[in-house]
């Protein structure tokens, strides 16, 4: 049940949600280890994508969500 709770997670984001994700990290200063210049690229990406496709969903593409798997269980 969690498996496909996270890959329905991922494939429904639109570029408004995964805008606000990165707006909040990036105002937090937890980057997990990565560079704040990389995550301001990925603020600026998404933010220009909210502006021009507010409600696409994004990752609809199993690309995207069907690295979500179950092994050795």
């Amino acid at each position: 049940m969690a498996l496909q709770d996270a890959q329905l997670w991922v494939r429904d984001l639109t570029y408004n949600q995964v805008r606000d994700y990165v707006r909040k990290r990036y105002k937090s200063g937890k980057w997990e280890g990565k560079r704040k210049d990389f995550i301001d690229k990925c603020r600026q990406r998404y933010v220009k994508m909210d502006k021009n496709f507010p409600d696409k969903k994004s990752f609809q593409h199993p690309y995207y969500w069907a690295v979500f798997t179950v092994d050795g269980a």
